[in-house]
């Protein structure tokens, strides 16, 4: 791999920047602020950044087929949201049982269907009230309960076959691997894959995506990086080390799908935290990487327009 080039693409001073995604019609990265409650559109033609504000926790965002709407996981709500004007639609909540959790992390797949996960809300600095998340899916009629005993649901992507889903939950610092039923929608047969506890340098797994030649990019929370693994093997291939603390997702986008972008966070910082780590809440731009990746799955909201 070549050497990757680093840059600042816009100093956004997020408090959880999350969820890139690239919308190649509008030449746009659709991203959150999760505890801001905001989406945000960067327009990667002139670096301005146009946001929407919602009432609750946005986890996550993603652009829609059919152009003019994404769907949106607020709180514990599965939104349409209007990108220009941000009205909303409800369609569906879950887990009304669990006041204290909210959704996070959220992606497609090749059927459309909404891939999205929950976790508890963060109270104190670092304390997550263990195993109360779960992974969901929503296919515009009803919502799927796929996995329990979550503590942090994040990132997920798929293997370039569509017979492997990768999964994160980052309190255990582990990613995982499903055998992915791309009809059906169902997964099984949980594997580890990846686990971060093996080395005391690495941060807490969060988002991730997936490139062409099959290998996963996990950005790292508290460890400054995005690294690629090979998801056979669990083998580190790169590690990108980063002028910001908490990493937290990552996309592949541009013309050629060949520049990775990089959200982060700078939530809890203190003011030395700030003087020491300026760039913290900061969008990146890793070009020159030698590899690329896809174009992004959007949500199929033909059955909720």
């Amino acid at each position: 791999m070549s050497q990757p080039k680093i840059d600042v693409l816009l100093d956004a001073k997020a408090v959880i920047g999350e969820g890139p995604v690239y919308d190649e019609a509008n030449n746009e990265l659709v991203w959150v602020d999760i505890n801001a409650k905001k989406i945000h559109f960067l327009d990667l033609s002139n670096q301005s950044n146009r946001s929407l504000t919602f009432s609750d926790t946005v986890g996550a965002a993603v652009p829609c087929r059919s152009k003019k709407n994404l769907v949106a996981v607020i709180g514990k709500k599965i939104q349409l949201v209007d990108r220009l004007s941000g009205e909303c639609k409800e369609l569906a909540s879950v887990e009304e049982d669990k006041p204290k959790n909210r959704f996070n992390d959220a992606k497609c797949d090749k059927k459309g269907r909404l891939w999205c996960g929950t976790m508890s809300i963060e109270e104190t600095k670092g304390v997550f009230a263990a195993k109360q998340g779960n992974l969901h899916s929503y296919d515009g009629v009803s919502v799927k309960h796929h996995v329990s005993d979550i503590t942090v649901s994040n990132g997920m992507d798929w293997s370039p076959d569509w017979t492997k889903m990768y999964y994160i939950d980052s309190i255990p610092r582990q990613v995982y691997s499903f055998d992915y039923n791309e009809v059906t929608g169902e997964i099984t047969n949980q594997k580890t894959i990846v686990d971060l506890n093996n080395d005391p340098t690495h941060g807490l797994p969060d988002g991730m995506c997936i490139d062409t030649q099959g290998k996963i990019w996990v950005a790292e929370f508290t460890g400054s990086c995005v690294c690629r693994w090979d998801p056979e093997t669990g083998e580190l291939l790169t590690r990108i080390n980063l002028p910001a603390p908490k990493i937290t997702s990552c996309c592949f986008g541009g013309p050629s799908y060949d520049i990775l972008y990089v959200t982060s966070a700078s939530v809890f910082d203190s003011e030395d935290d700030k003087k020491k780590y300026p760039f913290s809440g900061a969008i990146f731009a890793i070009s020159n990487l030698g590899v690329s990746g896809f174009p992004p799955q959007f949500f199929d909201d033909s059955k909720c327009i």
